[in-house]
């Protein structure tokens, strides 16, 4: 009955869950977006090429694509809850160990733990944002992305002026000293009901499925192309900035500005995919993550050409993490919503694993800007072939026009 004590209890938490999970979000994301700054000109300011770059950054892809499936596991078996506490707590000991180390050994331990930390954290958030308002996911996810690129907007902004002012290693301290805060939000996220408590054996029953299935190739490209673009944003591309001048503040600045992007297209995002439709959608943040990535080697010397670019680039990236994350949750029910979220995690993970390295060494075997246009250029071909994409691997009521 509308308006019943239950009904309000209900109301109330799926309040408190979301009000939860997006400050989660925000404080999670402006340590990552410290961290996303800071180690990359930290590994260049202690004499490292681009390939040594790429090679360290890629590091926490690893574990991000060993870690994503379990994460998700334990996330349907045991709550989101303490995997979201285990993420940072992974996270704070990553950034003590950037504070304290400069030698390669330890930086790499470092990233391996940073990338565990992304891999169950984002994957066990989207599991227990999808589920606070079922009807609502995609709105939830959108919210979600873009209250956490509000405080990557800021993090990044403050990586960039610490790296100038206090130095790296004060810049880590305060990073570990948010993820200990963090912690302390897990008290307050609510328990959200679940139909039935399954095995880990029955959770992970759909996993053959999941990868064979035609229908997750499409979110798997998507989650895939997104975060190569990711990837490079936080490696390759500053490796081209510094080359290009740019003071530790001034790629704060342009990073802050791309986040800026991601923001608004988060809380537009269910509007957006209302007018558009998924196909359209799925074209334009593909083709637009391309182009404005290649377009950078354009505008790289001009500033404020650059920082539109960067602001246009922040929007159609959080656009294709919004919409791979909401396609994912489509395709699964909410008992089985943290494995889903693995499985196709996973194609986002190798991308953080590949993607640096890759275009590192292709960096130093052509040019910096040679790795930025191909990478450009194999996200924009990929968004192209979407009406092909659609044709082949689209469930029956996609293939219907939007």
């Amino acid at each position: 009955m509308p308006g019943s004590p239950t009904d309000l209890d209900e109301s109330a938490r799926k309040k408190r869950a979301a009000v939860v999970l997006y400050t989660q979000g925000v404080v999670f994301s402006f340590t990552l977006g410290m961290l996303l700054i800071l180690v990359p000109l930290y590994i260049l300011s202690l004499g490292y090429d681009v390939a040594g770059l790429g090679l360290i950054i890629s590091a926490q892809g690893l574990f991000q694509v060993i870690l994503r499936l379990l994460g998700g596991a334990f996330a349907d078996r045991v709550g989101e809850r303490w995997v979201i506490l285990s993420s940072f707590a992974s996270l704070l000991v990553g950034s003590l160990l950037m504070a304290a180390f400069e030698t390669l050994a330890p930086m790499v331990v470092a990233q391996l733990l940073i990338g565990a930390s992304r891999a169950i954290y984002w994957t066990s958030s989207q599991s227990y944002g999808s589920r606070i308002d079922e009807a609502h996911a995609s709105q939830t996810m959108g919210r979600f992305f873009g209250s956490g690129s509000a405080g990557q907007l800021v993090g990044t902004f403050f990586g960039g002026v610490a790296a100038g002012t206090i130095g790296y290693s004060a810049g880590f301290l305060v990073g570990a000293g948010l993820c200990a805060a963090s912690m302390l939000t897990v008290v307050f996220m609510p328990d959200l009901p679940r139909k039935a408590v399954m095995s880990l054996r029955a959770i992970l029953a759909p996993v053959p499925r999941a990868f064979r299935s035609r229908v997750t190739i499409l979110p798997a490209i998507m989650g895939f192309g997104t975060s190569i673009i990711a990837a490079l944003v936080s490696s390759v591309l500053q490796a081209f900035f510094v080359d290009e001048g740019y003071s530790e503040q001034t790629i704060g600045t342009l990073r802050a500005l791309h986040s800026l992007g991601a923001v608004i297209s988060g809380f537009a995002f269910g509007v957006m995919l209302a007018r558009m439709g998924q196909r359209l959608m799925y074209a334009t943040v593909l083709v637009g993550n391309g182009a404005f990535l290649a377009l950078l080697v354009v505008t790289g010397d001009g500033f404020w050409a650059t920082l539109l670019v960067m602001f246009v680039l922040g929007m159609v990236f959080n656009g294709g993490r919004v919409l791979y994350a909401g396609m994912t949750a489509d395709l699964s029910t909410p008992e089985q919503r943290g494995v889903f979220m693995a499985v196709l995690g996973i194609y986002w993970a190798a991308a953080q694993l590949i993607g640096p390295a890759v275009f590192g060494v292709i960096g130093i075997i052509f040019s910096i800007e040679a790795a930025l246009v191909a990478a450009g250029t194999a996200v924009l071909a990929a968004g192209l072939l979407t009406p092909l994409l659609y044709r082949l691997f689209a469930s029956p009521s996609e293939k219907a026009p939007a």
